[in-house]
């Protein structure tokens, strides 16, 4: 097994969770663990630029960087001024752990802080894996998840960066992997449906699909870590 230092987590929902829980552990392109499931190894992230920038316009080919660094950074430029932007999470070889929605028990767990502190020592279940709820425990966003007690890993394979609307039928599918779990003929492309699914989290957050925002595409494979 690989081993790998996480630098930070990154968020995903459950549909996303199970894609990437289905990718056989260090493959890229991937493949499934179960074939007749869907595996998730792609996503897109705005790419948020800082109040000061507001009126700069991208260039997101930074040519002098190196092949390796290329697609991992934003130019901006207005007029001659040029303000570079790194990725967030990080470029090629980069390991973030997966946060995901879980379940905790009250012991040892302030609730009256506004950030849960979850102890190393204490038990969690995780809400993908579709385990009940035991009496007394509570459902957790996965904002709140500790790196120790990520079960899920991912490294960065390629990091670029483009117009959300851009994205090609075969990325969409790699995207939105909980839409071939239900047994419901598919009705929409798989554009549609991920321009669907990105309304229902993005529009009300000002990034709407119709705005065709910025967005840091990050490729990645699974990965396991030695304890």
């Amino acid at each position: 097994m690989e081993k790998y230092t996480p630098s930070k987590g990154i968020l995903f929902n459950q549909g996303s969770v199970l894609g990437i829980e289905n990718c056989v552990p260090g493959t890229f392109p991937v493949r499934p663990l179960n074939p007749s499931r869907m595996v998730k190894s792609q996503t897109r992230r705005v790419v948020r630029l800082p109040s000061a920038y507001p009126a700069w316009t991208y260039q997101h080919i930074d040519r002098k960087a190196t092949k390796a660094e290329r697609g991992c950074a934003v130019i901006l430029r207005r007029g001659d001024e040029t303000r570079r932007i790194r990725c967030p999470y990080g470029g090629p070889g980069t390991v973030l752990w997966i946060r995901e929605a879980f379940g905790a028990p009250p012991v040892g767990i302030d609730r009256d802080e506004e950030e849960p502190r979850i102890p190393e020592d204490v038990e969690v279940i995780y809400r993908a894996a579709r385990q009940p709820l035991p009496l007394g425990w509570r459902w957790l966003p996965g904002k709140f998840l500790p790196r120790h007690h990520a079960r899920l890993w991912i490294r960065l394979e390629h990091v670029r960066v483009e117009p959300l609307q851009n994205i090609t039928e075969e990325e969409a599918r790699l995207e939105a992997p909980e839409r071939h779990t239900r047994l419901l003929p598919f009705m929409e492309a798989e554009r549609e449906y991920f321009h669907r699914k990105w309304d229902e989290v993005n529009a009300d957050r000002g990034f709407p699909w119709v705005s065709n925002p910025w967005v840091w595409v990050l490729s990645f494979r699974r990965v396991g870590l030695d304890p």
